[in-house]
C-alpha cells in the first residue's frame, strides 16, 4: 500500500520460498503475480524512475507471464527506457526478448526493434548481427522491408556500400531513393548522387505546400553533386524546378550560389559542400523509427525519415 514493491515482493517471495506446500503460499503467489501485472502491464510502474522499475523487473523476472501479457510488459518497459535515452537497458531487455522468449515472426520484430536501438547507440555491427540472427522465411512484407532497409543502413555505416545498395535495389520509394543518395554521396559519385537526390524529391516542385526542411537539404545535396560532377545542364534543370521553392528560405543562398555554376573549388563552395557532408544523416534516417519511443516526430523530420 505504501508503494515500496521490492520490499513487498522480497517478503512475498520469502513467504512462498519457506512454506511451499501451505494455502497462503499459493495466494501469496498469487499476489505477487497482481503486483507485478499491476507494475509492469496495467502502468503502476511509470510513476517510478526508469533504472529503478527496471531493476525491480530484473529481480522479479520468473513472474513474466507467458504469452502476450508478458510480451506486451518487455514492449511498454522497453519503449520507456528508450524514451529515457537508457539505450544499453533497453537493448538488453530486447535482446532477452529475441534469444530466451520468442519464436518465429515475433522474435524478428523483437530482433528489428534491437537493430533500431543499436542504430540509434551508434552500434552499427551489433544491428547487423541483431537482423541477421533473427532471419524467418515468409515474413510480413511491411516488417521485411523495414528489416532490409535497416540492414542497409547498418552496412552504410560499416561502409559495406555496395553491399548495401544491392539490398536497396529490393525496394521502391522516396525513402529507399535518399538512402540510395547517401551511399552515392559517400562513395563520391557524385553524378549518380545528385540525380538520386532529385529523384527523391519527385513533383514536390509543382505542389503548393513549401519544402519542409529535410526537402530544402535533398535539393542543396542534389545541386552540390551536380556540381562537383561538373554537370551544368542538371544544374540548371534542378534550378529551374526548385528555385522557386527554395527562395526566401535559409538555404537560399547557398543553392543560388551552387546551381549558377559557382566553381567547385571555391571558398564558398567548399564551406557548403563541408555544411552539408557534417550533417548526421543517421538521425534523420532514424527519426521515423523514434516517433514510437519519443511522441510524433516534426514534420521535417518525418519527411527526413
Amino acid at each position: 500500500e505504501k508503494g515500496a514493491f521490492r520490499q513487498a515482493l522480497n517478503a512475498m517471495r520469502d513467504i512462498v520460498e519457506s512454506f511451499p506446500d501451505s494455502e497462503v503460499a499459493a495466494e501469496v503467489e498469487k499476489d505477487m503475480n497482481g503486483i507485478f501485472s499491476n507494475l509492469y502491464l496495467d502502468g503502476q510502474a511509470e510513476a517510478m524512475d526508469p533504472v529503478p522499475a527496471l531493476a525491480l523487473f530484473y529481480e522479479n523476472i520468473d513472474l513474466i507471464p507467458s504469452g502476450d501479457g508478458g510480451d506486451i510488459m518487455i514492449t511498454r518497459l522497453t519503449d520507456r527506457l528508450i524514451s529515457f535515452d537508457l539505450l544499453d537497458q533497453a537493448a538488453e531487455l530486447l535482446k532477452h526478448q529475441a534469444d530466451n522468449r520468442l519464436q518465429g515472426v515475433p522474435r524478428a520484430r523483437a530482433a528489428t526493434d534491437l537493430a533500431v536501438v543499436y542504430l540509434m547507440d551508434r552500434r552499427p555491427a551489433e544491428a547487423l548481427a541483431a537482423i541477421r540472427s533473427s532471419r524467418v522465411t515468409r515474413l510480413p512484407a511491411d516488417l521485411n522491408r523495414k528489416r532490409r532497409i535497416l540492414e542497409a543502413k547498418a552496412l552504410t555505416e560499416l561502409d559495406r556500400h555496395e553491399h548495401a545498395l544491392e539490398l536497396l535495389t529490393l525496394e521502391r520509394g522516396p525513402d529507399i531513393q535518399i538512402q540510395q543518395a547517401e551511399i552515392y554521396w559517400r562513395l563520391e559519385d557524385w553524378s549518380k548522387a545528385g540525380e538520386t537526390f532529385e529523384a527523391a524529391l519527385g513533383e514536390r516542385w509543382r505542389d503548393e505546400a513549401p519544402l519542409n526542411e529535410a526537402e530544402r537539404t535533398f535539393a542543396l545535396r542534389s545541386a552540390v553533386a551536380y556540381a562537383l560532377a561538373g554537370e551544368q545542364a542538371a544544374l540548371n534543370r534542378l534550378y529551374a524546378k526548385f528555385s522557386a521553392k527554395m527562395a526566401d528560405t535559409t538555404e537560399a543562398g547557398a543553392f543560388d550560389l551552387v546551381s549558377k555554376g559557382v566553381d567547385a573549388g571555391g571558398v564558398r563552395f567548399r564551406e557548403i559542400a563541408k555544411e552539408i557532408a557534417s550533417l548526421d544523416t543517421l538521425d534523420a534516417f532514424l527519426s521515423g523509427y523514434k516517433e514510437r519511443f519519443y511522441g510524433a516526430p516534426p514534420e521535417d523530420a518525418q519527411a527526413a525519415g
